[in-house]
Formats: C-alpha cells, structure tokens, sequence
C-alpha cells in the first residue's frame, strides 16, 4: 500500500516519509520467512527452503528490473511504483488467505508433522507455545556470541546486496557510460548469478548434513567461502571491459548469494520459542546495512568522483563477515534461555 502511495508523492519531504514507512512495513519479511521454513521443514532440508526464500529477492530484481526501467522510460517513474504496490498489495492478499501453521493447516497430515518434528522442525508449535514479547528475551539472546556472530555477518552480507539493489544501475551508467535500458538489461545477469549462489549454498549445507559433516561447518563454509569471493568484486576497478565487468559482478553476487543462507542459521540458533525474535534481531543487524550501505557509497562517490573505493568498501565488510563468522560466531547449535 504504501509503495503505491509513492506514486502520489508531491516532494522529497512526503516520499522520503513513504520510504521510511515502506521499510518499516517489510522489515518483517525476512524474520517471518525463517520463521515459515523452521516450522515447515526439518533440518536436513532447511537450507533449500530457506534459500528458495530468500532467492525471490534476487530472482524478481533480476526479471522485474529490465521491466521496471522500460515503464520508467515510457510513462515516469510515477508509474514504477503504481505496478510495483499493486502487485505486492495482490501478493499479500493471497498470503493472507491460504498461509497456515503446520498444526493448523488442512494440508499437513500427522506423517508429516512427524516427520517435520523429528527431523528438528517446529512443525506442532501452537500459540500456547510461543513464548509472548518481552524485552528481557532480547537481552538474554544478546548475551550469546552465536547471536553477534549472525548479525555482523549480516550486516556484511547484506551491504554487498544493498549496493546491488541501489547503487548498481547508477554505477553501470555513470562509471561504465551505460544507456538506462542497457544498464537495466546488463543487471539481470548478476542478480540471476545471486538467485544461483543462494540456492547453491543452501543444497550445500543440506548435502553436509545429510552425508554426516557437523551443522557448524555445513552452515558456515558456504558462508565463509561466499563472503571471500564476494570481495573480488573490487576486481570490477581493473578492467575498461564492460563484459568482463558484469563477469566479474556476476562472479562477486554469486558469492553473496551464498553467504545470505545466514537465515538458515538463524533457524538452527534460535531457541524454539523465539525463532521469530532472533530473526528480527538479525533482520535489524541487516537492515542496518540498509541504511549505512547507501550513504556511505554516496559519499565515497561525492568525495572521490569514482566508484573505485565504493567497490573497494563493500569488499573490505565483507572481510569483515568472514572473521565474525569463523572467529565471533562459534558452534551453531539451538540456544537455551529461561
């Protein structure tokens, strides 16, 4: 609703309000998704349902981007946001009507709620068994390092998909001379790339744990490993070719695929009955990078007149995410809190 409010906006003042209204309304998305996939599926197959998702991220950028500037050329930007709100408003229709709990769904028999269970799920959790909000839940989950390892490797996972989401098409026109409709074509190849390392990550994982590798390293390797070639996208400051350029980003956005299976983590971590609480502590964590990515780049950009250091910043967090999750975060195993 409010993304199709934008389209009324009649200053900087009314859509900046709008914008911040609009992250406030979908910061719940990520922590209800985790949620969604710890209740419907067990561990051994959590990775592949977490990363389905959040691939949709990518996957919509990648298709709904070519389309979205092609209606920003021919009828404003106005209209951007009109198609853009109508859909969600539909999707969120549909949710709403046919999205159930594993123990209140008509679709899910006993076989399968016991299998869900056993398997780690959280599949027969019932509202009695849910712990109710209190701010001293909160306290007590950040009292572990598994919690302030997710978040900063969050944060630095997520500052490399926010300079993709609002930086990239600017930094294929203004640093690389692309026209608007070829900057928006040449962008579906790195978020399809993203799409890919996400759902690789995940199966991963999943066929570590199935074949007997600990969760800890099952989780993290993927992890790890995306976020170290997540950094070659600094590379993209040595080449005058464009098509080794969007090789090379979609190298660095493959790997940061991989290391946005965080979420899968955060659904081992959790303690059972604050599966939804810890996502959004670790939602926070990423949406920080949300508001700290964007500004930092408009800055590096305005002082330097280049695109180099920006390329070079989101590199160095990522290094960054790399020592919180193999030094800060520790063994992932489900957290116990009173």
């Amino acid at each position: 609703m409010l993304t199709t409010l934008q389209t009324f906006a009649g200053g900087f003042a009314s859509l900046f309000g709008l914008r911040f209204g609009v992250g406030a309304a979908e910061a719940p998305a990520f922590p209800a998704n985790n949620k969604v996939a710890t209740a419907w599926f067990p561990q051994r197959e959590r990775g592949v349902a977490g990363s389905v998702c959040s691939m949709g991220v990518y996957v919509g950028t990648a298709f709904l981007t070519p389309i979205e500037f092609y209606i920003a050329s021919t009828y404003g930007w106005r209209a951007v946001f009109m198609v853009s709100g109508l859909l969600g408003i539909a999707w969120a229709v549909v949710w709403f009507f046919a999205y159930r709990e594993p123990a209140q769904s008509r679709l899910a028999n006993q076989t399968e709620l016991d299998y869900i269970r056993d398997g780690g799920g959280v599949a027969n959790a019932r509202s009695g068994e849910v712990a109710a909000f209190r701010w001293d839940h909160a306290w007590k989950l950040l009292r572990f390092r598994q919690i302030w390892g997710v978040c900063l490797g969050k944060l630095a996972a997520t500052t490399t998909l926010y300079f993709f989401l609002t930086w990239f098409p600017t930094y294929l026109m203004q640093a690389r001379g692309m026209s608007m409709l070829h900057a928006g074509t040449a962008a579906v190849g790195p978020y399809l790339a993203a799409a890919a390392g996400v759902m690789f990550g995940g199966w991963w994982g999943d066929w570590m744990i199935r074949r007997g590798v600990s969760v800890s390293v099952a989780r993290k390797l993927p992890m790890v490993l995306g976020l170290l070639f997540t950094g070659t996208i600094v590379l993209a400051n040595f080449t005058t070719s464009n098509a080794i350029v969007i090789g090379i980003l979609c190298i660095a956005f493959f790997a940061q695929g991989m290391s946005s299976t965080t979420w899968v983590v955060v659904s081992e971590i959790a303690p059972r009955e604050l599966v939804g609480m810890t996502g959004s502590i670790a939602s926070f964590a990423s949406n920080l990078a949300g508001i700290i990515t964007p500004i930092t780049i408009g800055f590096i950009v305005q002082k330097t007149g280049s695109f180099e250091w920006a390329l070079g910043f989101c590199a160095i967090v990522a290094m960054i995410g790399v020592l919180s999750y193999t030094v800060v975060l520790g063994k992932i195993e489900r957290l116990q809190i009173d």
